[in-house]
């Protein structure tokens, strides 16, 4: 039972010690960190936020998901701007949202970590750096199925999700018996992300996205303050070079 136990702490304590390893951040073409500096955020939203490849879509104006927004119960993760989406359709009201396309923060969230249950409780202990090259070592992504009236308060888009290169049609976690929805609420300040289990039957987990920048550019200070507080001092950290592109 000893030795049993020995092999336990041992095997956790490597994992603990792959997930930290693999934490430093990206690295771009030309040999530059891939960083976010804490004291620029706010510069880095006036400046780059909103200006994604989607927003040189001739239809952008009428894409239904714009501004650059924050996310709670989510560990390390720290933002999402929504024209780095992928792959709208706009007579299907469908489009992608490749999860590399996230900012995360370097370390672990300082507030607004996560939900005491499975698997938010999981993300709560991982930092930036190891989190966003999860989802790129798994190839995750989301497709959204946007209603074509558009969505008030309380309405729902529905989420589907692929992972490893498989199709969204096969919708693995669909399989599964989960089905993930994309609710507003506040006028679209904030979203909610739900995931539940036999239709309605039970809720597996949830998690939030309040705007940090709405679609004119203007910065939410109230959340603002949120998320400085969510990554304390800590920098931030990308994959898509997009991103940043002055600085890659």
């Amino acid at each position: 039972m000893k030795h049993c136990l020995s092999i336990l702490v041992l095997v956790l304590a490597l994992l603990v010690g792959a997930v930290y390893y693999t934490n430093d951040p990206f690295i771009d073409a030309l040999g530059k960190p891939m960083i976010i500096r804490n004291a620029d955020v706010r510069t880095y939203l006036a400046k780059h936020a909103l200006k994604g490849p989607l927003s040189k879509h001739p239809e952008f104006k009428d894409f239904p998901l714009k501004g650059v927004y924050m996310f709670t119960n989510l560990g390390s993760v720290g933002w999402a701007d929504f024209s780095h989406l992928q792959n709208w359709d706009s007579s299907a009201g469908t489009f992608d949202w490749a999860m590399t396309s996230l900012v995360v923060q370097s370390g672990l969230a300082r507030a607004y970590a996560a939900l005491m249950a499975i698997p938010t409780i999981a993300m709560a202990l991982m930092p930036g750096g190891f989190t966003l090259r999860l989802f790129r070592a798994l190839n995750y992504s989301n497709r959204f199925e946007w209603p074509s009236g558009g969505m008030r308060d309380g309405e729902r888009a529905k989420v589907t999700a692929s992972m490893a290169g498989g199709s969204y049609e096969f919708d693995f976690e669909g399989k599964m018996g989960f089905t993930q929805w994309f609710i507003q609420r506040d006028g679209g300040r904030m979203y909610e992300r739900d995931t539940t289990w036999l239709g309605d039957y039970m809720q597996f987990h949830d998690y939030k996205l309040l705007r940090l920048v709405d679609e004119s550019g203007t910065i939410d200070e109230e959340h603002f303050r949120m998320f400085m507080k969510k990554i304390g001092g800590q920098d931030l950290y990308y994959l898509d070079p997009l991103l940043f592109p002055e600085n890659n």
